[in-house]
C-alpha cells in the first residue's frame, strides 16, 4: 500500500509538471515539456501494463488522448532543440528502482546532441536538468544508454 502510494505521488507529480521551467517570454520551453510528457506517459505506461515499455510503439497510447494524433505523440519524442528523437533507456521499470538497486541519479532520458554545448536529461521520477556536455559525459547511465564520447 505504501508503495502504491509513492508511486501514485510520482506520476501525478509528474503529469502535473513538476520542475516546470519558463522562458523569458513566459512560455514553456517545448523540450522540458516533451521530457515531462515522456517521464509521466512511462510511469503511466508501467503502471498500467505492469511493465516497462520497451520501444516507443509501447509509449505512444499514453502520451496523449483520443483527440491526439500518432504523428503529435511520436513528435513528443524528439528534442526542439537538436531536432533528434530523445534517448530513452527502455525496459527499466522505475518501480524496482530501490530494490533492484538501479542507480537513482543515473540519468534515465536525454538529449542525443543537445544545443550550444548542453542538453537536457531526464533522471527518474521527473528530474529534468540541462547539463554542460563535459558533465554529461561523465554522467551515470543505466547498462546500455551510455552516450558515444
Amino acid at each position: 500500500m505504501k508503495q502504491t502510494l509513492f508511486y501514485c505521488v510520482m506520476l501525478i507529480s509528474a503529469m502535473c509538471g513538476c520542475g516546470k521551467q519558463q522562458s523569458d517570454e513566459g512560455s514553456v520551453d517545448k523540450t522540458r515539456a516533451k521530457l515531462q510528457a515522456i517521464s509521466g506517459a512511462y510511469m503511466t505506461a508501467t503502471m498500467k501494463t505492469e511493465r516497462a515499455p520497451a520501444k516507443p510503439d509501447d509509449l505512444l497510447p499514453f502520451l496523449g488522448d483520443a483527440t491526439t494524433s500518432e504523428e503529435q505523440k511520436r513528435a513528443k519524442l524528439r528534442s526542439d532543440n537538436d531536432g533528434e528523437d530523445f534517448v530513452i533507456a527502455w525496459g527499466v521499470d522505475f518501480r524496482k528502482q530501490r530494490e533492484s538497486g538501479l542507480l537513482r541519479d543515473a540519468i534515465f532520458a536525454y538529449e542525443k546532441r543537445g544545443k550550444g554545448g548542453q542538453r537536457y536529461v531526464l533522471k527518474l521520477p521527473t528530474d529534468i536538468f540541462i547539463i554542460p556536455d563535459d558533465v554529461f559525459q561523465k554522467s551515470q547511465f543505466h547498462e546500455g544508454y551510455q552516450p558515444n564520447p
